[in-house]
């Protein structure tokens, strides 16, 4: 069962991170995410979650305006080829759908 909303407050509170969440609609698109959060200081950032043929998986977190070459990554974590993961992989992987990674 994956960690809720709630889990993960609970556990950043006890490392004494402090965090503040603002809840919105899924973002399938970094323009759909900087309508929500784009007035907001700091790096924004968008999350991509790939897989490999041998079914390895990552989540690769990268400033939103960057351009990112598939093809680059993979000499450097040993894999192979890389593609995005399915929706149905996100989901029984890390328990999100996307636009909420």
């Amino acid at each position: 069962m994956p960690a809720s909303p709630e889990d993960l407050m609970a556990r950043l509170s006890e490392l004494d991170i402090a965090a503040k969440t603002i809840e919105h609609p899924p973002a399938y698109t970094v323009e759909d995410g900087e309508a929500y959060v784009g007035h907001l200081l700091g790096v924004h950032v968008k999350n991509l979650f790939l897989r490999d043929a041998k079914k390895k998986m990552w989540l690769v977190t990268v400033p939103w305006d960057r351009q990112v070459d598939l093809k680059a990554p993979p000499p450097f974590i040993e894999s192979k080829r890389l593609s995005f993961g399915s929706p149905d992989r996100l989901l029984r992987t890390l328990g999100v759908a996307p636009g909420s990674v």
